[in-house]
């Protein structure tokens, strides 16, 4: 089961929150800089990170998802990513990636290999 699955599962049949919920998630990047963002539609953001078809990350592929964290609405999100950016995404993220509460994973984004 990958990370988006365990992120996705336990909300797939409560539709109602499914409309509301948000994730923030942590890409680092080839030049080891760290990307911050946020999504209503993870798998479709994640895809669109893959592809290239980001214009924020796009030219520093390939990249690796390292944190992604479900909240309950898109608020919440934006509060939670605006507290990491003030303290730097790369700071912030070497400071909390620690917790086991933290969902990690290192598939490589833009590269072909499985």
């Amino acid at each position: 089961m990958t990370l988006l699955d365990r992120v996705i599962q336990p909300m797939q049949n409560k539709e109602s929150n499914l409309l509301k919920e948000g994730y923030v998630y942590i890409l680092k990047l080839r030049d080891d800089t760290h990307y911050c963002g946020i999504t209503k539609d993870i798998v479709k953001r994640i895809t669109q990170h893959y592809t290239g078809k980001s214009i924020s990350t796009r030219n520093k592929l390939p990249a690796v998802i390292k944190y992604i964290k479900r909240v309950t609405d898109m608020k919440e999100a934006r509060k939670f990513e605006v507290r990491i950016k003030k303290q730097g995404v790369t700071r912030w993220y070497n400071k909390n990636n620690q917790n086991p509460d933290n969902m990690v994973i290192t598939r490589i984004i833009g590269n072909t290999a499985p």
